[in-house]
């Protein structure tokens, strides 16, 4: 339906049990535990199995299981007691039974009642410190069928490594972890004691990286390191320290040797013709995060409209690298340019906004450069990069959030607001954890709260706007985006609303996908070519030819042609032929360069 007028539960721990499904076997095996953030790490040294089958009568494991101590993250009282077991479920996830009351986010059951999940992906199993004790045993059944039939046990046998040894407990990245390569600048090993700097050789992918470019401190060693990135795959890598590259700082011990692997994700795939800037900074303060990537066509015969995209996340969370795909604008001949702002952890509200207006004058200072057109600036988002887009572009001249941005003496003028499922009305919203947060002292403030909300920015100089939003989103109220619609309205605001009917927070079906790809496409194209109406791009000679567009043909009325060429927006050449009838795969706007035996036409065609 459109309308147009144009978290992970964990317990508090210590040490950790790095431990997974397929690793539980009747077959002993050792498992580092990894301390946290002191103390010596444990390791597991065997499974032996256990003689005690399951039954219902609540005489669970009592032979080989051991009482141990923690308090819960979530609970409000931080000395919860519990006796049980460590259950990893069918699928690889792991659990708690308890056999006393557990309070876990608010959620209170009693033994024997149900199970509590400690991990998403069963890679980390906390026991608080005090409960460890050497010779200890956990039960592990292999296989908790509920029905009373008798599963297979294990036990793991806690013992404290050789203190004296100098031991590797973490690494960043962590094993067969995937970066990104323009933010993972280095390797970080973390040992349980200071450690310095001795013989051996280090290696990446084969390559030799100097012993002496590595950076010592405490119980870290960083070496620098340079990675790529692939946009058809992830990359992989295989990091290797030799035995004895590192020794205890006031002993004699030294590491043993290293191994690490580990990928880079996959980037941006962009057109040959375009070429692309990756973490250009569009202001000097005091943040890594106030950097963006710019892709533009190459020698393009006239400027290019830009899509300036903010990624999601709450205010909170995500980065501009979470998102690779911009084929719908590369197609179209757009120039794209993706921005990380400062989230919630490191600056709180207006420190996005002002961001996200950072950028856009960046682009503004930039654009005979970057060759775009200042006219035909895009702002897009989804989520608060929704409602980032919206407040960054109804702010429209209007420089309060503009303070520490380069300065810019012209009119700011944005084209066009693209706006999905994002937050348009904040006053409405105050009972969003997130948003709060993010406003953090502010949030009492109601002109400081309006001047961060897009539905009090509207107004007669508003730019044109395009919106989804799903009928069913739990995260952002679908009442948001009809708020926004109202306010639209009544400054007689061109927009587009599209919903998707018992669509949720995104995640929408290929086909709603493509849709709204091409309702957003054929949006832009509208304006692009109400602004250029009267363009130089025509040619005097246009009245020559008529010109007739249906169900993406163009078909030219003339019997003298020798040559059509077809472009796109940003003048690249799409295709050439002598023929009258143009079959055309995707709608947008497109040039077409018209040859007869005495004269040349140009004419611009919009395709629905």
């Amino acid at each position: 339906m459109k309308r147009n007028i144009y978290m992970i539960v964990t317990m508090l721990a210590v040490c950790c049990v790095d431990i997974s499904y397929s690793q539980i076997s009747p077959d002993p095996m050792s498992i580092e535990i990894i301390p946290e953030d002191y103390g010596n790490p444990y390791e597991v040294t065997s499974f032996i199995e256990g003689d005690k089958p399951y039954t219902n009568s609540g005489t669970i494991w009592q032979s080989v299981a051991s009482e141990f101590r923690g308090f819960n993250y979530f609970s409000t009282n931080s000395n919860n007691t519990y006796k049980g077991r460590i259950v990893p479920s069918a699928t690889g996830e792991i659990y708690l039974v308890a056999s006393g009351t557990l309070t876990i986010a608010g959620w209170t059951k009693t033994a024997y009642t149900g199970t509590y999940k400690l991990s998403e992906t069963s890679t980390k199993l906390y026991i608080f410190k005090r409960s460890v004790n050497y010779g200890d045993t956990i039960a592990i059944p292999t296989n908790s069928n509920w029905a009373g039939l008798s599963p297979i046990a294990h036990n793991i046998t806690i013992k404290e490594i050789d203190p004296l040894s100098l031991t590797l407990v973490k690494s960043i990245p962590a094993e067969n972890e995937i970066v990104y390569s323009n933010l993972q600048k280095e390797i970080k090993l973390y040992f349980n004691k200071e450690v310095e700097l001795s013989s051996g050789e280090l290696f990446l992918n084969g390559a030799s990286i100097p012993l002496n470019t590595c950076l010592v401190e405490g119980n870290v060693a960083s070496i620098p390191v340079k990675l790529d990135a692939s946009s058809s795959e992830s990359k992989s890598y295989t990091f290797i320290a030799s035995s004895g590259c590192f020794k205890e700082k006031s002993g004699i011990n030294i590491s043993n040797s290293i191994v690490l692997n580990f990928k880079t994700s996959k980037t941006v795939a962009y057109p040959s013709h375009y070429s692309a800037q990756i973490d250009v900074f569009y202001k000097h303060i005091n943040s890594l995060n106030t950097r963006m990537d710019i892709y533009c066509p190459t020698n393009p015969i006239k400027p290019s409209p830009i899509i300036v995209r903010l990624h999601g996340g709450g205010w909170k969370e995500g980065l501009k690298e979470d998102y690779v795909n911009f084929d719908v604008y590369f197609n179209q001949g757009y120039a794209v340019a993706n921005v990380e702002y400062r989230l919630t952890g490191e600056a709180k509200a207006p420190a996005a906004v002002q961001d996200a207006r950072g950028a856009l004058i960046y682009l503004l200072n930039h654009a005979e450069e970057l060759n775009i057109d200042k006219r035909k600036i895009v702002l897009l988002g989804g989520s608060a990069g929704g409602h980032l887009a919206l407040t960054a572009g109804y702010l429209q001249n209007n420089r309060i959030h503009d303070n520490d941005a380069e300065a810019y003496a012209d009119e700011i003028k944005i084209m066009a607001v693209i706006n999905k499922y994002g937050i348009a009305n904040l006053r409405d919203l105050m009972s969003y954890s997130s948003l709060v947060e993010w406003l953090g002292g502010g949030a009492n403030d109601e002109d400081f709260v309006k001047s961060l909300s897009p539905v009090d920015l509207v107004g007669n100089n508003t730019p044109p706007t395009y919106i989804v939003h799903g009928d069913k989103d739990a995260t952002v109220p679908y009442s948001q985006s009809l708020s926004l619609e109202e306010a639209l309205k009544l400054s007689n605001v061109k927009y587009q609303f599209t919903t998707i009917p018992n669509g949720g927070h995104g995640g929408f079906s290929s086909a709603y996908n493509k849709q709204i790809d091409e309702e957003v496409v054929r949006f832009i194209n509208y304006l692009i070519n109400e602004q250029d109406t009267n363009s130089d791009v025509i040619t005097t000679e246009e009245n020559q030819f008529e010109i007739f567009i249906k169900n993406r043909k163009i078909q030219i009325l003339s019997d003298e042609i020798e040559s059509v060429v077809l472009y796109n927006l940003a003048c690249n050449q799409l295709l050439v032929t002598s023929e009258n009838i143009i079959d055309v795969v995707s709608p947008g706007l497109y040039i077409l360069k018209i040859k007869t035996k005495n004269k040349i036409a140009v004419k611009k065609v919009f395709v629905v």
